[in-house]
Order: C-alpha cells, then structure tokens, then sequence
C-alpha cells in the first residue's frame, strides 16, 4: 500500500515537471531596440566621416609617392648643381612633411566641417604641381641634352661639330638657368616656361646638326 502511494506520488511530480518544462520556450532571444532618430543621425554621420577619411588619406598617399619619386628623379640628374638639386627637394620634402602631418590631424578630427576644410587643404598643392612638374621636365631634358652632347663631342674632332654641340650645351644650360629660380609662389610662369621649352627646342636643332655635320664624310 505504501509502496503504491510513492509511485503514485512520483508519477504525480514528473507530470508537473513535464508541464512546467513544455510552457518554457527553448530559446529565450530578447529583441534589439530600434534606433532612435538621434542614434541613426550620428551613425550616418559617423559613416560619412569615414568615408571622407578613407578618400582623404588616399588623396595624401598618392601626392606624397608622387613627390617622393620627383626627389628620386632630382637626384640622379647628373647636370644639375648641388644647389638646383637641394631646392627642388626641399621643396618637395616641405610638401610631403605637411601632407605627413595633414593625413594625422585628419584622422583624429571629430567634426564634419573640419573634416571637409581639411581634405580640401590637400589640393593647395596645385601650384607645386604646377610649377615643378614643367620645372622638373625641363631640367631633365636639359640634362639629357647635355649628356648627349658631351658624349658626341668625345667621337668627333670636326670644329662645326664641336661648335654646335658646345652650342647646345649652352642653351640647355640658360634653360637650367631660366627656370632655377620658380617656385610655387611664381604661378603661373608662362613666359618663364616658354622661354626656356624654346632653349631646349635650339639646344636639339644644334645637336641634330651636329650629328649631320659627324656623320657627313
């Protein structure tokens, strides 16, 4: 009897185990909150800035490896002073230490109007660009020009010759000369830059004569 009334008692707690454990859900999952109007506004902000960011440190990366392979290019001309060769690259050196630092101010500002003023600061390069770029190219023709002059003057003792060459090495160098003084405050310098184009165009007419003067039996 007793025996009867414990399972009686023990199949009476399983069923109210049972019951219990089937209204318990199997996974209690609690619902996110929506954003509210101000949250979303300072995540679209947040997203925008970011954005700027990313172009703006693209911006930067590509104008200093730009002034970083004009210095490399400084350098080898062979034609060009110790002094020519130090202002250009220090003016380059000035532009990169100032991107340098631009690219860290932007990545810690916190405001959007602050942001878009110092992206757009990244441009106040264009007269760098603009000045050196021809600058640059110039002087590495003229280099060129020299190089290819000095090398012809070594193969020929024909004083026509020698007199065009020494010629061409002259105006390469006035075009040296012409352009050694701009800098991105002397914008835009056309006069300056088709002065010195022209110098160039009668250093190469004066190395083509030449080289019909040597190679005329």
């Amino acid at each position: 009897m007793i025996l009867n009334k414990k399972l009686a008692l023990s199949f009476l707690i399983l069923s109210l185990v049972s019951s219990s454990l089937s209204v318990i859900p199997a996974f209690a999952v609690t619902p996110t909150p929506p954003l509210t109007k101000a949250e979303r506004q300072q995540l679209n902000l947040q997203q925008q800035m970011d954005r700027i960011r990313t172009a703006a440190n693209h911006e930067i990366d590509v104008r200093v490896t730009s002034l970083n392979d004009k210095i490399a290019k400084v350098k080898v001309l062979k034609n060009l002073s110790d002094a020519q060769k130090t202002d250009f690259t220090s003016q380059f050196q000035s532009r990169i230490d100032a991107l340098t630092a631009l690219k860290t101010k932007i990545g810690g500002d916190t405001d959007l109007i602050t942001l878009k003023a110092d992206r757009k600061s990244i441009t106040a390069d264009y007269r760098i660009f603009a000045i050196f770029e021809p600058r640059l190219m110039i002087d590495a023709q003229a280099d060129t020009i020299i190089t290819r002059a000095n090398t012809l003057l070594s193969k020929t003792t024909k004083t026509d010759a020698q007199t065009k060459l020494h010629d061409a090495i002259t105006q390469a160098n006035a075009a040296i000369d012409k352009v050694a003084g701009l800098t991105p405050a002397s914008y835009p310098a056309t006069q300056i830059l088709k002065d010195a184009r022209a110098l160039l165009k009668t250093a190469n007419t004066d190395i083509a004569a030449a080289r019909k003067i040597i190679n005329t039996k």
